[in-house]
């Protein structure tokens, strides 16, 4: 069977971040994995391996509770690029017909787009449904308190973890320099680096030392924007969380190397 999730309607009070922290430098979840799959508004959905796209089809329209009269849409989450995490939504809901706020899926969901009632989040490798993992549901929201990144040392990738907030990276990488492409930016405090001799791709892995990679969401404005047009938001000091997204191995070397 092939995992995929429902996210039934939340707010924000309904989210216990406790055990979620940065320990030695990285970023982990503790029990709190554990404790979100014990939640009422997240529940498991199986779907079969040899499904033709029927099985796919009929848990969304049940698990939405869609009608002859809806509309379901479907939008991105993550974009890796070896896979990619969407979700699908009831796009006929909306403030005027619906108290039910899902406020996980409007801040994860990188269109900005204000989502209610329940939601299907699932993910694929080209065409094909493959396993999604409760913990990368749940890397999605812990993002904006905490980032996940690599920093390239000695040939291999040392996993990093940051508080996902402008000033306090600013503070922990400071005298840093620092070379931009587009929404992409690489550090190095390491004269010996080669950070000046980067480009955006077809690098030698082996020519480079001590970099540290960030990638900010180009969507992140929106997204608050989205949120400060809820009774839900809780960011009032416009602290913008959240900017940067997640990296892996995999991510950096697709783009770098």
């Amino acid at each position: 069977m092939v995992r995929i999730w429902l996210v039934k309607p939340n707010i924000p009070d309904d989210w216990d971040f406790s055990g979620l922290e940065l320990i030695g430098g990285k970023r982990t979840f503790g029990n709190w994995i554990d404790r979100l799959s014990k939640s009422n508004f997240i529940k498991l959905i199986n779907v079969d391996e040899s499904d033709d796209g029927s099985d796919f089809l009929n848990k969304l329209s049940e698990n939405l509770s869609c009608t002859t009269e809806s509309y379901a849409s479907t939008i991105q989450v993550y974009d890796h690029p070896q896979y990619k995490i969407e979700c699908s939504y009831r796009s006929d809901l909306n403030f005027q017909n619906s108290k039910d706020f899902n406020y996980f899926s409007t801040v994860v969901n990188i269109e900005s787009v204000n989502i209610f009632g329940s939601v299907v989040f699932f993910k694929t490798d080209g065409k094909k449904l493959i396993n999604l993992e409760l913990e990368e549901i749940g890397a999605q929201i812990a993002n904006f308190y905490y980032l996940q990144t690599f920093k390239l040392s000695n040939g291999k990738f040392e996993e990093i973890g940051m508080i996902n907030f402008e000033p306090e990276i600013n503070r922990m990488l400071t005298g840093y320099k620092v070379k931009k492409f587009g929404d992409w930016m690489v550090f190095s405090d390491d004269p010996k680096s080669n950070l000046s001799t980067l480009t955006q791709s077809n690098n030698e892995i082996k020519n480079f030392n001590n970099l540290i990679w960030l990638k900010i969401k180009t969507h992140i404005g929106d997204i608050h924007k989205a949120l400060e047009s809820t009774e839900y938001e809780k960011n009032k000091d416009g602290d913008m969380r959240g900017i940067y997204m997640d990296l892996d191995p995999e991510f950096i070397i697709s783009v770098f190397f």
